[in-house]
């Protein structure tokens, strides 16, 4: 069928999304047993990556359009449709309520998708374009979602991929709707908004989850992107309403979320799922479906690490009352203790250093992110560094807070003693307070001056650690020094420094810091992804059960502060 692309809808594209084609005849796959049990998730994963055979079942695949799509084909319509090939089926697109004035009005790149137990669980829908974000809003405003998961960038790589739909701050009329921004949280990978929609005296409100860390046809990380989906299906609706499900064509990220979500609710309940036979039915209601192979092994990997760990996330509220804060928790989310940190013993780290000192390879930095920024920390030993390699690293990485964790064995000065100046190169350091917090805290207002740049104010803070070998009262120590960078850290665009004479304990820092945050921020705890993500990158932080039991007792008599502060 010969395709028309308006103009106009040439110049906002940037290109077709890349389709993967091999004589599929090639590939038996007749022996292969697709519809796995939740415990051969893992092996079948590792087994199939060895032949490299998730490339060699996607392509297996049948790909073709499997019913007509002539409504996407009326000279009115081609010009709301984003990218060639990728056209809605007639009988499972969604359908517009018609205008008086445009009889073609009922026509959006969207199609129902059928979940587990549910018909027209979810819309799998193309992003807004300039042709069609009316269309779009009046989609969720007819449909009456209470959810909207959005799973790519306004822009991407200078490449505009959806339209923005939604106000940035305030109200917006969108055609006959108008919208209004009720609340919105960001978070690292995510951000969430509260909106609603009003039309004369009707109101219609709903959930936009939009997730920010999926590179387009690449996958995200398999934590985030559990953590994100997981908290969205947190979120319980008022109706039986489908949620909308969207990147930019409607297909690869879209087909991706979608057969994870289904994959996870089915294999709870009944024990088994089948990749490969639920990629096949939605492909035969929208074409296209799940759109690498990269993405295809991504939905078995996200699917393996769901069934193996399931959530860990506990409400703060249900923590507390979870806990007899007297006695050693006994149990967190589906998994023991004692069961999670097995699973983090097992854990090899991959090192993946951000910069390069080549002298002392074993002091190189290591990012890692907070709960609300993907660039939260830069963690570094302070063996190898002297103040003018440490300034150097603050400044490449424009860092605002720097927190220094020294023992006693501590010989390297940070930053110049207050009232005094040093100069390395073209770098002029100058400590202009110092303002003892407690006695094993201090912070130092360190400006900094670059040849031809404006000066800059770092905040040091500087804790001496008792004693790195007890765990709890370390991480206790640490919330007293939590609370001071809440206050100083007015930059979060950029990660805090972390410096130590022992590596473990700038890790625990981090690690304590994201607990604190999660719960004053979202009103949960989690502890193990939160480690066993640091254990992917670095040698194991927590070394004993013990350890990891002490995290969770932090966590508990944190939460009973909290609870005890806000009901005075």
């Amino acid at each position: 069928m010969d395709t028309y692309i308006p103009t106009e809808v040439q110049a906002e594209r940037s290109s077709d999304p890349p389709i993967e084609s091999e004589d599929s005849n090639y590939y038996n796959l007749l022996n292969i047993n697709t519809d796995l049990k939740l415990d051969q998730f893992e092996s079948f994963v590792i087994k199939t990556k060895d032949v490299n055979g998730f490339k060699h079942i996607f392509l297996f695949l049948p790909n073709d359009f499997t019913a007509s799509y002539d409504i996407s084909q009326k000279p009115e319509n081609r010009s709301k449709n984003r990218f060639r090939g990728y056209y809605p089926y007639d009988y499972s697109r969604v359908v517009l309520q018609k205008s008086k004035t445009d009889p073609h009005s009922d026509y959006i790149n969207a199609n129902y998708i059928d979940g587990y137990k549910q018909s027209k669980a979810y819309i799998a829908a193309q992003g807004a374009t300039k042709v069609t974000i009316y269309d779009f809003v009046r989609m969720i405003w007819e449909q009456k979602c209470d959810k909207v998961v959005m799973l790519t960038n306004v822009q991407e790589q200078g490449k505009i991929k959806c339209e923005q739909y939604w106000p940035e701050k305030g109200s917006q009329k969108f055609g006959e709707i108008n919208l209004t921004l009720n609340e919105e949280r960001a978070r690292a990978d995510f951000t969430v908004r509260c909106i609603t929609m009003s039309k004369g005296t009707e109101t219609h409100k709903f959930h936009h989850f939009h997730y920010t860390s999926w590179p387009d046809h690449d996958v995200p990380n398999v934590s985030d992107l559990l953590d994100f989906l997981y908290m969205v299906n947190k979120h319980k609706p008022n109706s039986n309403k489908p949620q909308i499900v969207h990147c930019s064509a409607g297909v690869g990220r879209t087909g991706t979320y979608i057969a994870i979500d289904c994959g996870l609710k089915q294999g709870k309940e009944t024990g088994s799922f089948d990749v490969i036979e639920f990629t096949k039915t939605m492909r035969n209601q929208r074409k296209g479906m799940i759109q690498t192979a990269g993405q295809f092994q991504f939905v078995f990997e996200a699917l393996t690490q769901g069934f193996k760990y399931g959530d860990t996330r506990s409400n703060k509220a249900v923590y507390e009352s979870k806990f007899d804060f007297k006695q050693e928790p006994m149990q967190d989310g589906t998994l023991s203790l004692k069961t999670q940190y097995e699973y983090l013993r097992q854990i090899k780290p991959e090192t993946k250093s951000t910069d390069s000192l080549d002298s002392h390879p074993q002091s190189l930095p290591v990012s890692f992110s907070s709960r609300t920024n993907l660039n939260g920390y830069i963690v570094a030993a302070l063996n190898g560094y002297n103040t003018e390699s440490i300034w150097q690293l603050i400044q490449n990485k424009q860092c605002s807070v720097v927190v220094a964790l020294l023992n006693s064995e501590n010989e390297v000065a940070i930053c110049p003693e207050a009232g005094t100046e040093e100069t390395f190169g073209s770098l002029k350091l100058e400590s202009k307070t110092d303002v003892g917090i407690s006695e094993d805290l201090n912070i130092i207002c360190v400006s900094t001056c670059q040849e031809g740049a404006d000066a800059k104010s770092v905040q040091v803070l500087i804790m001496n650690i008792r004693d790195s070998r007890l765990f709890l009262p370390l991480a206790k120590q640490m919330k007293e020094l939590i609370e001071q960078i809440d206050i100083q850290h007015c930059d979060a665009n950029h990660p805090i420094a972390v410096f130590s004479n022992e590596p473990s304990v700038g890790q625990l820092f981090c690690v304590i810091r994201n607990i604190i945050q999660r719960i004053k921020l979202d009103n949960e705890v989690e502890i193990f992804e939160n480690v066993r993500k640091m254990h992917q990158q670095i040698s194991c932080l927590v070394k004993s059960e013990d350890e990891y039991l002490s995290l969770h007792r932090f966590a508990a008599e944190y939460v009973k502060s909290s609870s005890v502060y806000a009901n005075l």
